[in-house]
């Protein structure tokens, strides 16, 4: 009946240091700038690497790209020369062949180098296709009658043999089957080799940044959509949650696309509601005397205060009814605490039934009480009340062992607006009041 109402005491968690109403505002965070940071560091950590590394990687493919290609152009071009030649031996052909040859692609070089058994029946040839002194890798390809490979940093060159077969033993009768009988050499400027081959690395790179980078966006949307915008969200209900003991709006699980933060949001909630059932049970704790259950001074000023706002406006007379018990001392040392409890308790619950519901009561020192009686009307008269309040405080039987003992009351009124406008003058005037009639019972 005399509690307080949500309307005046709504529980509202306060900004106390370890609670959630000091948690900073995680929106002043950013965290979409953050995974911006983190995207951008990522794409720059990305292409660094790819740069450092790629740059031998690419330098390596290049150079075994070109080194096959060439590869297969020596053969070719080997095979062919050999065929010519069986054609048509002469030498202006040869070295016209030769040209054409090198016409193929920008800076190829071919050359011919006949060996000891051809050069006895044919003779030395132009120095221009056929040089005299052959470089260490034709050499060994004389040797070895294998292909040799041989690179620079300027140069690609590959040296095939010519081996004879049963057609070149009716011209070179100092020979058998599998000798080498001649070495063709074809080489190549190694950054014209090469450069078509950068051409196409750098077009692959280019596509492989614009792929990762638009992985990167996505994979940045995604986490920003599973994860930034439920941690904005949450962090959004911290607020309010600090203002206000609604926990309607908390974001609905089905809104979750990630386990993690439905089992956040859900947490959250569960503590927000415990955190205000902590609260307000505080609240009623420091605004509710433990005896009586009535409001103590504290739960009964803002009441009086609200009740006092209410007559301004309304233009009611409003009644502060002071309460002092008379023997409770007494009863107190000679029956024991146990019964002075017993009877503040009795005394508080019979007051209670007798004032009307919208009366307060409120019990403000060990055997004082204050009553406030709204909307009072001029029928309604307040010494009358004053006297049903001692009436029921003195029907309230005290067992003390095979006695029983009661208690009276001295009761003082105080009229708004007649004896003051504000708690603090109708308080003053209702304890005197009090104690004017305290003081007149002892005197009787």
């Amino acid at each position: 009946m005399h509690g307080y109402s949500d309307l005046e005491y709504s529980a509202r968690i306060p900004s106390l240091p370890g609670t959630v109403g000091s948690m900073p505002n995680l929106r002043r965070l950013s965290i979409t700038w953050l995974l911006t940071a983190l995207l951008l560091a990522t794409v720059l950590v990305y292409s660094i690497v790819s740069v450092t590394f790629g740059h031998f990687a690419e330098k390596g493919a290049a150079a075994a790209i070109a080194k096959k290609q060439l590869e297969t152009l020596s053969l070719v071009i080997a095979q062919h020369f050999a065929t010519r030649i069986q054609l048509d031996g002469k030498s202006e052909f040869i070295a016209a062949y030769v040209d054409d040859l090198e016409q193929l692609r920008e800076g190829l070089e071919v050359r011919v180098y006949r060996a000891e058994s051809t050069a006895e029946i044919f003779g030395k040839a132009s120095d221009r296709y056929h040089p005299d002194e052959p470089p260490v890798d034709v050499q060994d390809a004389f040797t070895s009658g294998n292909p040799q490979f041989f690179e620079t940093d300027k140069i690609l060159r590959f040296a095939r043999p010519v081996r004879a077969t049963e057609a070149c033993l009716r011209c070179h009768d100092n020979a058998q089957t599998g000798d080498v009988l001649g070495v063709v050499t074809v080489a190549s400027v190694s950054h014209i080799m090469r450069a078509t081959i950068k051409k196409f690395q750098r077009g692959y790179l280019f596509i492989n940044y614009l792929v990762s980078v638009i992985m990167f966006l996505l994979v940045f949307l995604l986490v920003e959509r599973l994860l930034a915008e439920p941690v904005r969200r949450l962090s959004r209900q911290m607020v309010k949650s600090r203002e206000s003991s609604d926990n309607s709006d908390l974001p609905h699980p089905d809104t979750l696309y990630c386990h993690e933060m439905q089992e956040l949001n859900n947490s959250f909630g569960e503590l927000m509601c415990r955190l205000r059932d902590r609260y307000a049970l505080m609240h009623e704790m420091a605004h509710t005397d433990a005896l009586t259950g009535l409001l103590n001074r504290r739960g009964f000023v803002p009441r009086f205060e609200l009740e006092l706002h209410r007559a301004k406006r309304y233009e009611h007379h409003l009644a502060l009814i002071a309460v002092d018990l008379n023997g409770f001392k007494a009863i107190n040392d000679d029956c024991g605490h146990a019964a002075g409890d017993h009877c503040l308790a009795g005394v508080a619950d019979a007051v209670s039934n007798m004032l009307r519901e919208e009366a307060v009561l409120a019990r403000v020192g060990g055997d004082e009480f204050l009553a406030v009686v709204p909307n009072l009307a001029p029928t309604d008269k307040a010494q009358e009340i004053a006297e049903r309040i001692a009436a029921a405080v003195a029907s309230v039987a005290i067992n003390c062992g095979d006695d029983e003992r009661f208690v009276t009351a001295s009761i003082g009124v105080a009229i708004y607006p007649l004896d003051g406008a504000d708690i603090a003058q109708l308080e003053r005037v209702a304890d005197q009041r009090m104690y004017d009639t305290k003081a007149r019972s002892r005197h009787r």
